[in-house]
């Protein structure tokens, strides 16, 4: 029999302040005062030492988060299958079509990330994911309770990534 995993969400990126790690590790915070069962990864890579230090420090103070490095290939995309939720809290106005977002649709992973870039053209506001107006973490937690407790609507949701994805 398959034993349950708990919810989990996933942060894949590079770690520069940009990309939103800090609202990521602060909302997981807010949901933690929540007493919800749920476990976060990150995923990634940095290229600031010292950034990637006080990141970690931060990590370790949450029980229910891990850092797992980077990871490419097989291995990136088997950690994503094992996820429920990605979210990219990234505030880089560039952003026109992160990769990231289109692999974790073509696992199946529904995407929480902000509304700015060309990010609107791939997520659909809750059909395969939700949309932030304010890139700040209490929106990011109220989206990622939601998955958290309305277990149907994330299994449309997860349906609905893969089909964006094949289109």
């Amino acid at each position: 029999s398959k034993v349950k995993r708990p919810f989990t969400f996933v942060y894949l990126s590079n770690l520069v302040p940009s990309k939103g790690i800090n609202i990521f590790l602060d909302s997981i915070e807010l949901l933690n005062k929540k007493n919800l069962i749920f476990k976060a990864k990150i995923i990634g890579k940095s290229s600031d030492n010292k950034f990637l230090n006080k990141i970690k420090k931060r990590i370790n103070k949450i029980d229910n988060v891990k850092y797992m490095g980077p990871l490419y290939g097989k291995k990136k995309f088997l950690e994503l299958s094992k996820s429920d939720v990605f979210v990219l809290p990234t505030s880089y106005t560039n952003e026109n079509f992160p990769v990231s977002i289109l692999e974790s649709m073509s696992s199946s992973v529904p995407v929480i990330a902000p509304k700015i870039g060309g990010i609107p053209n791939i997520v659909d506001h809750n059909k395969n994911g939700f949309l932030i107006g304010t890139n700040i973490s209490k929106n990011y937690s109220k989206y990622m309770e939601i998955y958290i407790r309305k277990k149907k609507m994330h299994k449309k949701h997860k349906i609905n990534a893969k089909k964006k994805w094949q289109k």
